[in-house]
């Protein structure tokens, strides 16, 4: 069930996607980025990793899209060099942070696909955009695992003060970083 849901939800913000840039090369690599970000979110619900593949392709959008733009004259090194600093450099920054993290609480805090996602947002956003998406995804994510907290058939009522998600709770994250990658698509074409 997960699965259509997400696949509806691509193709309806594919379509807006193309509806709000038109028939521009921005709009073709979002296009492609949003069919990755989708094949990546029913990976990750399904069986809780990101494959690979999955980052290969969307790197290769993102050449794909500078070829393109080479080719037509338009390429600017400064904006390429941008965006392969801010995928390397928000990887970088988030693999410290989880190192950190890991050390301090002895859990694992975020998954090398999610590190090798949020890359993903660094190339194509640059890393004001990477770190927007990282804020939120953390928002979506929190808010997702309390609705389904909640919903869970069985499960006795919170008490108070006690955690809605127990430490011990892996979330696909997935989902929220793909869904925050579609949101700043949707907001940075100005229309919002």
């Amino acid at each position: 069930m997960e699965s259509r849901i997400v696949v509806v939800l691509g193709i309806v913000f594919m379509a807006a996607t193309l509806g709000l840039y038109g028939s521009t090369m921005e709009s073709f690599q979002f296009v492609g980025l949003e069919a990755v970000l989708a094949a990546a979110s029913i990976s990750d619900l399904q069986t809780r990793t990101i494959p690979t593949p999955c980052i290969v392709a969307g790197v290769g959008i993102k050449a794909v899209y500078f070829a393109a733009l080479a080719y037509m004259g338009m390429f600017d090194v400064r904006e390429f060099a941008l965006c392969i600093a801010s995928g390397v450099g928000l990887y970088v920054l988030l693999f410290l942070f989880a190192l950190i993290f890991e050390n301090v609480t002895g859990r694992q805090g975020i998954g090398g696909g999610d590190l090798r996602l949020y890359a993903l947002g660094g190339l194509f956003f640059g890393f004001e955009g990477g770190l927007g998406v990282v804020f939120l995804s953390c928002i979506l994510a929190l808010v997702a695992s309390s609705s389904a907290s909640k919903d869970r058939p069985g499960t006795a009522p919170k008490q108070q003060g006690e955690p809605l998600i127990k430490l011990s709770q892996t979330i696909p994250f997935g989902p929220a970083i793909s869904l925050a990658c579609v949101v700043v698509i949707l907001v940075s074409s100005g229309a919002f």
